[in-house]
């Protein structure tokens, strides 16, 4: 007799939604530059060593105007730190940091390669004042800068995606892989027209690599959302809108700390376990960006 893929199972491994308030997007907060690119859940690897594992960045990155980096909203000075790094899914390289506390509980951190910071303790700081400046005189350089948000009440790192201004973002999430892998083999999607693929039977996690690719002239609004059905059934439907904080490290989509812990030497995303019995079987995988842009994959396969 033919078991089939209890739709229960595969949720309790990757879920069904975030549990992330959406106070985000009700706060006042509105970073200003220019083309910006969001990195919210972009695997990355920070360090020298190429053997050191990804992680998940909480960070997004824009073009400043004329150099200068304004405060997103209204608040006070929470620290300046002109030289060393900052913990905490930063790319590395960055050395100067300046954090302003909003009177909604929300903290804005702005960072650059080359930043230094303009705050002065005890001053009131409103929205589009000068928080610091990036870059040099050099009219080759690019004036980049990193921003982050931290919701105090809360206690998540939040993607900056909803604090930025309207996206011009045209291009669908690129999906380059889906796989599942098992103790023993592993299978990877085979693009095929009017093809159903052959596999064991066997307990397998699901792995999916998604990136979200710049064009011209354009914002990168970031890989955002991914969705799963299974035989007919939405087992997972998840959003990188937020990072809680555990012992640990970071978690994101809901699954294990730290973030290195869901993502592969490849990048995969590694988002679940469950049993596939014998049987033909078709998962439909959607990822969406943050402007609402999707790509969508239809694997069927049979288990034997």
């Amino acid at each position: 007799m033919t078991r089939r893929t209890s739709p229960l199972l595969f949720a309790l491994a990757l879920g069904v939604t975030s549990l992330f308030s959406l106070r985000a997007q009700s706060a006042t907060l509105n970073f200003a530059g220019i083309d910006p690119e969001v990195n919210f859940g972009r695997p990355s690897n920070n360090k020298s060593d190429i053997w050191s594992p990804l992680y998940l960045r909480t960070d997004a990155t824009l073009t400043a105007s004329g150099r200068n980096v304004t405060s997103a909203g209204q608040g006070v000075p929470l620290f300046v730190q002109k030289e060393g790094s900052l913990a905490g899914s930063f790319p590395s390289g960055l050395a100067g940091f300046a954090a302003v506390a909003h009177n909604d509980g929300f903290v804005s951190i702005y960072a650059a390669k080359d930043f230094r910071p303009e705050l002065t303790a005890d001053t009131e700081v409103a929205k589009g004042d000068i928080v610091g400046r990036t870059g040099t005189a050099d009219k080759d350089f690019e004036p980049i800068y990193h921003l982050r948000v931290f919701d105090g009440a809360s206690r998540l790192w939040v993607n900056p995606a909803f604090f930025l201004q309207e996206f011009q973002d045209r291009a669908a999430p690129k999906i380059e892989e889906i796989a599942l892998l098992g103790e023993a083999r592993s299978y990877t999607a085979e693009n095929r027209k009017n093809f159903t693929q052959q596999i064991r039977q066997g307990d397998y996690r699901l792995a999916v690599k998604v990136m979200d690719p710049p064009y011209s002239k354009g914002s990168v609004s970031g890989v955002f959302r991914f969705k799963v059905v299974l035989d007919g059934n939405l087992i997972a439907d998840r959003k990188f809108d937020s990072a809680g904080i555990a012992d640990k490290g970071l978690v994101f989509l809901g699954l294990a700390a730290p973030s290195s812990s869901i993502v592969d030497d490849g990048g995969r995303f590694v988002l679940g376990g469950q049993f596939i019995p014998r049987g033909l079987h078709s998962l439909e995988f959607s990822a969406y960006d943050y402007a609402g842009n999707s790509s969508s994959f239809t694997w069927k396969f049979m288990a034997q």
